[in-house]
């Protein structure tokens, strides 16, 4: 018993000096990594407060002083609601302290898409359904009696065919449909009782 304690108390040493050398291996590591990290929230880099580049040009954001401190993307989309040329969203958000050289996305809208409308005469309804919504447009089917189209096929759109359009805005889409016979032939009363009469009407749907 007297050996196995000696034993470990040579071992414990050992092993606590392997310990306390491993940790300050790993303390060195990562001082080394954060002091070479190009990531801004480890740079030395000065600190730079984003200002609002919402509603300005591309040219106004490149003239403010801290277009050159940063690193500014730009990217484009389509909207409705803004004036093309003029930014509408920016991450980082404004008033955020970065580092210098952090980069910032701008978006600038592209002002209101417009599409042409297709043609898709004598095209079966469902066909001509998937090509206007394909292109961007919602669609109002309205049934109309057409002798020269085949019953079920488009006749034309509004607005019509080759036009441009706003992407998201509704064309009526006109479909060819049978015509109903609404005549109805009224039977003959003359000399029914007033209860037989009425059965003779209700008979036909009168």
């Amino acid at each position: 018993n007297q050996g196995k304690k000696k034993k470990h108390r040579v071992y414990l040493p050992i092993l606590l000096g392997i310990t306390v050398a491993f940790c300050i291996g790993c303390a060195f590591l990562c001082v080394s990594l954060l002091k070479n990290s190009s990531s801004p929230l480890f740079s030395n880099a000065a600190d730079v407060v984003l200002p609002d580049f919402k509603g300005l040009t591309e040219d106004e954001v490149k003239a403010n002083s801290v277009y050159s401190q940063i690193d500014v993307k730009f990217v484009e989309e389509y909207n409705s609601s803004v004036a093309a040329g003029l930014v509408y969203k920016q991450t980082p958000r404004a008033e955020r302290t970065v580092k210098t050289g952090q980069t910032v996305t701008l978006t600038v809208s592209l002002g209101t898409q417009y599409e042409e409308v297709p043609s898709v005469a004598n095209l079966a309804r469902s066909d001509a359904e998937d090509l206007l919504k394909q292109k961007g447009f919602n669609v109002l089917v309205i049934l109309k009696v057409d002798e020269t189209v085949a019953v079920g096929a488009a006749i034309r759109t509004d607005p019509e065919a080759g036009t441009t359009a706003e992407a998201g805005s509704t064309v009526n889409l006109y479909v060819s449909r049978a015509q109903i016979d609404s005549t109805t032939s009224v039977p003959d009363l003359n000399g029914l009782t007033v209860e037989d009469a009425m059965t003779a009407l209700a008979a036909a749907k009168l």
